[in-house]
């Protein structure tokens, strides 16, 4: 038995002085990492969906950056996920907008998906 849970060696990770960004970045790559189990699959969906579902709704350019730094971890997206991505992109200023992040992104969904998304 395992008393520390699938993250034991990571429970304790310093985040005094980081980026909300960084932070957000390395808690969601430590979690995408270690739910490869099948027991943990549904969880790991419900959570790509809420981040696709982030960045339908996001409000600002840097909240599109951090979330898209976030997609960009995620190396197991369903057609579902793309088109919700596509959704975003098209309807939502804040995404389609963002000049960092989404010509990073658009190549990421191209390269890894050859899946093609027009602004």
């Amino acid at each position: 038995m395992n008393p520390y849970g699938f993250i034991h060696k990571l429970q304790a990770l310093k985040c005094r002085g980081k980026e909300t960004s960084d932070i957000l970045h390395t808690i969601t790559s430590i979690f995408y990492l270690s739910i490869n189990e099948s027991d943990f699959i549904q969880y790991q969906r419900r959570a790509i969906n809420s981040v696709i579902s982030a960045l339908q709704k996001s409000g600002s350019f840097k909240n599109t950056r951090i979330i898209v730094r976030t997609v960009m971890n995620i190396k197991n997206l369903s057609l579902e996920n793309l088109e919700s991505i596509k959704f975003a992109v098209e309807k939502n200023s804040q995404v389609r907008n963002e000049v960092y992040a989404i010509p990073d992104l658009l190549k990421f969904l191209s390269e890894e998906y050859a899946y093609k998304i027009t602004i």
